[in-house]
Parts: C-alpha cells; structure tokens; sequence
C-alpha cells in the first residue's frame, strides 16, 4: 500500500488522541493530534514536497511492531538545510509503533539521512573539494 497526499485529516485519524510521535533522526518528538497535524502537515505541505510512501513489510501483532517503509520525496523546496528543488530521493526508514484500541499511541521513525543527504549533495561534495 502507499501513504500519501497534501493534507493530513485522514492521517490523523489512524493516531489516538495523545499519541506520542518522535523523529529519532530529526530529533523532533510532538505529543496529541493537534500538534501532530501541525508537524505532518508542514511535512506534507505541496509547496515544499511531493511524498510517496510505500509500505515494505510488518513485524508485530495487534499491540505493537515495526513497519519498514520507503519514503520517495520530489522535493519542490530545500530539505534539511540543503538545497533540494527539483530533485527527488527515495530512501528506506522504519517505524516502531505501539496500539491501543486499533489507534496508533506511540511512534517512533528512524530513517537513512545519510542516504538522502547524498542524493541531494549529487556528488557536489567531491567536485567542490571539501
């Protein structure tokens, strides 16, 4: 399946009303819906990027697991204070995500900046050098 779109409402409604969402490798943590709409939002906002998720695999059960994804941006804006318009990275990540009554309660995201830092850079980093 893939996750994707502008606008985070039906995102949202996956999540239960205090759940806890942490970026481990942005080091960015937010708690409750209001604050997570806020920062998926901004994430998902059409003027900075276009966001593809495809879902790999689930290891888990009703209460809890972790989902590897591929997350495919085509960026529109820069990204982690490098210039990324125009281009698009895919990269893979995983979420470790516990439940409580069928919503999501805590999420925790680990993603591989390294690679997306490179296919923003596109070698700029040699040809300059440094």
């Amino acid at each position: 399946g893939r996750f994707s779109g502008n606008e985070p409402t039906s995102l949202i409604e996956l999540y239960a009303e205090d759940a806890r969402f942490e970026d481990i490798t942005l080091r960015h943590a937010v708690r409750g819906r209001p604050a997570l709409r806020e920062f998926f939002g901004a994430f998902m906002n059409p003027a900075h990027r276009h966001n593809t998720f495809t879902f790999i695999s689930y290891s888990g059960n009703a209460y809890g697991g972790a989902i590897e994804w591929t997350w495919t941006a085509r960026h529109r804006a820069p990204f982690l204070d490098l210039p990324a318009e125009g281009k698009e990275t895919r990269i893979r990540g995983v979420s470790v995500v516990r439940f409580k009554a069928e919503k999501i309660v805590e999420q925790r995201d680990y993603w591989d900046a390294r690679t997306l830092i490179q296919q923003l850079d596109g070698g700029a980093g040699e040809r300059s050098g440094r």
